[in-house]
């Protein structure tokens, strides 16, 4: 009689872990931040990337893509099986917006980079000198 109610209990644990713990596990493999999480259009970025239950010493590539556009990965190197260094070379008429980061084997990060707008733009400078009528300097601007 005794052995009945030790297996009786061990059931009620095993579907209680079952319903209750098990489901609270993960075992996927995802992507779960990304740094820095955003470059201008016609950057090269080296982006950090960290994932959770990942193999990244064996991943073979890594992308950004969004609607139209796919981004390759110039170059990986990955420190440990959760963190990799991607390099990223952003053409400068990259569309501008949120894209997904994606590592071969892993879960995508969905809009966990931003392109935006370059910065570039020429400036220019002014030289020259204000002279005084009787001829001595009086500012030079350069």
């Amino acid at each position: 009689m005794k052995k009945a109610w030790q297996k009786s209990w061990v059931i009620i644990l095993g579907i209680l872990f079952l319903t209750t713990c098990l489901p609270t596990l993960s075992f996927a493999q995802t992507i779960t931040s990304v740094n820095p999480n955003a470059a201008n259009a016609g950057q090269t970025v080296n982006l950090i990337i960290t994932g959770s239950n990942t193999n990244f010493i064996s991943s073979t590539g890594a992308r950004i893509f969004r609607t139209g556009w796919d981004i390759p990965a110039a170059s990986l190197s990955a420190s440990s099986n959760t963190n990799m260094t991607a390099t990223f070379n952003l053409p400068p008429n990259a569309q501008l917006g949120n894209y997904t980061v994606d590592v071969w084997g892993a879960a995508p990060l969905a809009n966990g980079f931003t392109v935006q707008a370059s910065q570039s733009g020429s400036y220019g400078y002014i030289s020259g000198k204000v002279i005084e009528e009787d001829g001595t300097p009086n500012c030079i601007v350069d």
